[in-house]
């Protein structure tokens, strides 16, 4: 399979384009917007204590999907 390159875009470039077009990368971005605009709606959301809870209550669950 060749690639087609994206006419005027630099090959520098076309690693960037491949990255933000991935599932994982839209993944990422929805879930850091979401985390924003609830962070925006309520302040206790993104406090350090809550962030904290949310990772050690979820830490077995990282474990086993690494």
């Amino acid at each position: 399979m060749s690639a087609i390159p994206f006419p005027g875009v630099r090959a520098s470039e076309h690693g960037v384009i491949r990255l933000l077009a991935s599932q994982e990368a839209l993944l990422a971005f929805a879930i850091v917007g979401v985390a924003i605009l609830v962070g925006l709606d309520n302040s206790r959301f993104l406090a350090t204590r809550n962030l904290s809870d949310v990772l050690l209550g979820n830490a077995y669950v990282a474990v086993a999907a690494i």
